[in-house]
């Protein structure tokens, strides 16, 4: 089938393609408008020149994956077929521009890059759960719809853990400067290596840069080479976070769920700093530790004359009152 813009290319009968709104390697998205229902939506097609068995496994792998997963920062599912040999899939059409377009104008306010990294982490908790890895979270899948709405798309090289796999061992898959290092390496991904992608998102949008730049080998080289470099000049919550995310070592990377909670501490940009624990203060023998200690810091009166820890009147002692304060 030959696909033509505008009215003259109607798939499986009800789909009537409209503008093309990306160019893959090995796909293509228009809008178009589903004549049976009269609403807009995004067709994705697998292009006619694509090499055939691989590549169409991997259509049928997204079709089964996206079918297989739901949550609000997902784009949804909504069709999936082939016609005259032409395969494609239909989802929620999102007006609105992704995450690289957004930052060729510059980094963005923290609270808008805590608001992007709890939807994407939350959005990877949920396909991690389910036994899927993403493999290519970078600027350019985050879409972001004019009134707020956040999305991760693409999920054409993701892979299920249980399902068949479309790619040789050792190949190296994603885009090369949001790898992580042992996918730089050949080695695979793991929901770590997607915490680590969304860790490099994260430090671009805060920064307004990316970490690793220049041809693809040079950019692989470089997260292979040297870790990240995360700015003096960031809060010390997102240093602490983004140093944890862009560990070396996946296994000791957060899991995404986790990452969710860091991001949304007492709903500010990670939160204030992290109170340290009151000191423990002994008893004096004999006597039952009073339970206002533990408040003590706020009360700031640990050393006020006539006074207990806890910041109580220190009463005299009375005669066969041993140890009493």
């Amino acid at each position: 089938m030959t696909l033509t813009a505008g009215s003259q290319t109607v798939l499986g009968g009800r789909y009537r393609l409209g503008g093309r709104l990306a160019v893959g390697g090995a796909s293509e998205i228009y809008e178009a408008v589903d004549v049976r229902l009269a609403r807009p939506v995004a067709v994705k097609v697998l292009v006619p020149s694509a090499p055939g068995a691989e590549q169409a496994g991997r259509f049928a792998e997204e079709a089964r994956l996206l079918a297989a997963v739901g949550h609000r920062h997902l784009i949804p599912l909504l069709d999936a077929g082939v016609d005259e040999g032409c395969r494609y899939l239909v989802m929620r059409l999102v007006r609105g521009t992704d995450l690289a377009g957004v930052l060729r104008r510059g980094p963005l306010p923290p609270t808008e890059v805590a608001r992007i990294g709890t939807a994407m982490a939350a959005a990877l908790a949920h396909i991690h759960a389910r036994g899927i890895v993403h493999r290519d979270l970078k600027p350019a899948n985050i879409l972001i719809e004019p009134r707020g709405g956040i999305f991760l798309a693409d999920f054409g090289i993701a892979h299920s853990w249980d399902g068949p796999n479309h790619t040789a061992t050792g190949c190296i898959v994603g885009t090369a400067g949001y790898l992580a290092p042992e996918q730089a390496r050949g080695l695979g991904a793991s929901p770590a290596s997607d915490v680590f992608s969304l860790g490099l998102v994260l430090l671009e949008a805060l920064t307004g840069r990316q970490e690793y730049t220049g041809p693809a080998m040079e950019r692989l080289a470089g997260v292979v080479n040297r870790p990240p470099r995360i700015p003096e000049g960031l809060s010390p919550q997102w240093r602490a976070l983004l140093a944890a995310m862009l560990l070396r070592e996946p296994d000791r990377r957060p899991p995404a769920r986790n990452v969710v909670g860091l991001i949304c501490q007492d709903g500010d940009p990670l939160g204030p700093p992290v109170r340290q624990p009151v000191p423990a203060v002994a008893p004096m023998r004999g006597t039952v530790p009073d339970p206002s200690v533990a408040e003590a810091c706020d009360r700031d009166v640990y050393h006020r004359r006539g006074r207990t820890p806890g910041g109580r009147r220190r009463r005299p002692a009375r005669a066969g009152a041993h140890g009493a304060i």
